[in-house]
């Protein structure tokens, strides 16, 4: 059953030597055209826990325990839609503690490889539902991993080599030590480009290169970011951080409190974007000079000392981005950035915009819920007490072309304490939902509820342990206009934060302050790839 949630698998936990595990339910998956796919919210059965008095267990070991299963469980969902583990583009893991990191990632890379491995992105949130120290999901495409190893012969396979105007998936694994990006320090690729539409990058901290050292500083780690995310687009295929599709920034609760750190993070954002995180066009491929910085100390320094003209300083480099704080990142970074990108080919023929929407909590219709077609793990929403009037609900899209692809972000925010708003969970996403189809139809974007394969919703786990967002999250996406009537709902993620915010939000006052979150991701991938087709076609035939 493809539609049910992990809720229902069996109750053992298997350590170690016993992988495989029986699972009688599966995550649930949405695939859209194409054959791309997510898989959300794969978590073990239960929290793994110390068998046989052995208090010899480490919290990482148990990590571990949690890990394997999921793999298993991954593995198995992806069999039942024609998959493989070789098929994953893209891996958000999320872990209770950033210790279990290093423990996991051997059989992080046992599971997916070493050879062409798909991009991720990895923090460490804290608390996760029922103790749980892993969570993951992916997005996949089948067929993606036999076409790009070319001894495999399956049909998949030769069918996608036999387009020949693009490619199905794309992979950049920088594997050494360079002066323009860092080297994975992971089972990771930098970068999985889709069709040769989308870049989807591996989350970036602020590693020098050189080095592979932090910056000392959260602000210039933030640059380096950006310069980082720049490179690896420049090495792809010369794109630009003004072809950005998706943006969101990890920061530690100190910068997130800290007077003027959200100020500080839109201003370096910002002028990153507007000089492109200080690389040049072109730079990555050409022939590195003996001195490239002409005695600086690296890029950024020489442009800032001796100047650079050709700053940017268009709304490009001003679009509103979703900022989220949470307790650790890798190599206790304090700042990571994660982003995906139009290709330069689709930047060239089709048009990339943004869409900013505002509405009142409360000013949409209510309809009656459906009956849930899976078991949520909790049977009732909960109202919480104060005032509606205060609440506010802010939307921003990115579209590419029309009925091609688009990312959305929302929050929920209000002017008092997150703790005495009164609200129903479910009417409060399904209010979300409404500002995401109200933004998306006001940027023409040709999209709708049907064309959504994945939502990720961020609460504050200061509240709650996330339990009545998760069940009102599956309510509203199943009651969401558009969504009555099928059985192919996107999935869905609940991720636990310590702290949401914006940056370049026109609309959202000082005196509000988010206490809930979404990304919403819709596209038709098919329909992208054949639109970016006939541009090059018409195009060839004028020249």
């Amino acid at each position: 059953d493809k539609d049910s949630s992990n809720s229902g698998q069996s109750d053992s936990v298997d350590g170690p030597s016993k992988p495989d595990l029986k699972i009688d339910f599966l995550p649930h998956f949405f695939e859209s055209t194409g054959g791309l796919i997510h898989v959300s919210e794969i978590m073990a059965p239960c929290a793994a826990t110390c068998k046989d008095q052995d208090q010899s267990q480490t919290e990482a070991d148990l990590a571990v325990q949690e890990a394997i299963q999921i793999f298993s469980i991954l593995k198995k969902s992806l069999q039942s839609c024609g998959a493989t583990v070789q098929d994953v583009m893209f891996v958000h893991l999320y872990l209770s503690k950033m210790s279990h990191f290093a423990t996991i990632n051997a059989h992080y890379q046992a599971c997916f490889g070493s050879v062409l491995p798909p991009s991720r992105s990895c923090v460490a949130v804290g608390s996760l539902p029922g103790g749980r120290r892993v969570l993951l999901d992916c997005m996949i495409q089948k067929g993606s991993g036999a076409y790009m190893r070319s001894s495999d012969s399956s049909s998949l396979a030769v069918a996608a080599r036999a387009t020949l105007t693009s490619k199905l998936r794309h992979v950049l694994h920088v594997q050494s030590i360079s002066n323009w990006a860092p080297v994975c320090i992971g089972p990771y690729s930098q970068c999985n480009t889709h069709r040769s539409s989308l870049h989807f990058l591996a989350g970036q901290i602020g590693l020098i290169p050189a080095k592979m050292q932090l910056h000392p500083t959260w602000d210039r780690q933030l640059k380096q970011c950006w310069t980082n995310v720049a490179s690896v687009l420049d090495a792809l295929d010369g794109v630009s951080l003004k072809q950005l599709f998706s943006s969101l920034i990890y920061v530690v609760p100190a910068i997130f409190s800290s007077v003027g750190g959200m100020d500080e993070v839109e201003k370096i954002t910002s002028k990153s974007l507007a000089e492109n995180g200080t690389v040049e066009a072109g730079k990555i491929d050409a022939a590195a000079d003996d001195d490239p910085y002409a005695g600086y100390e690296d890029e950024g320094t020489m442009r800032e000392l001796e100047g650079d003209k050709d700053a940017d300083e268009s709304e490009s480099s001003k679009f509103p981005m979703l900022v989220v704080a949470l307790h650790e990142m890798p190599m206790n970074a304090s700042i990571e950035v994660e982003v995906a990108a139009v290709t330069t080919e689709v930047a060239s023929c089709l048009e990339v915009s943004g869409c900013q929407y505002t509405v009142a909590y409360g000013n949409r219709a209510r309809k009656s819920e459906p009956k849930q077609r899976w078991d949520t793990g909790f049977g009732r929403t909960e109202s919480i007490e104060g005032k509606t009037e205060d609440i506010q609900i802010d939307a921003y899209a990115r579209v590419i072309g029309h009925g091609c692809a688009a990312s959305t972000f929302v929050t929920a925010s209000t002017k008092g304490a997150a703790d005495r708003v009164e609200l129903k969970p479910v009417d409060l996403i399904a209010d979300m939902f409404a500002a995401v189809t109200k933004c998306l139809s006001n940027a023409r974007s040709g999209l709708g509820p049907r064309s959504v394969i994945h939502v990720r919703l961020y609460h504050l786990s200061a509240q709650d342990d996330g339990i009545h967002w998760r069940t009102a999250l599956q309510s509203a996406v199943a009651s969401w206009d558009g969504m009555m009537g099928t059985n192919n709902l996107p999935s869905a993620s609940v991720v636990p934060v310590q702290g949401i915010g914006t940056i370049n939000m026109k609309s959202l006052s000082s005196e509000f302050s988010a206490f809930l979150a979404m990304q919403v991701f819709a596209t038709d991938p098919v329909h992208l790839q054949n639109e970016q087709l006939v541009y090059t076609v018409n195009r060839d035939e004028l020249l």
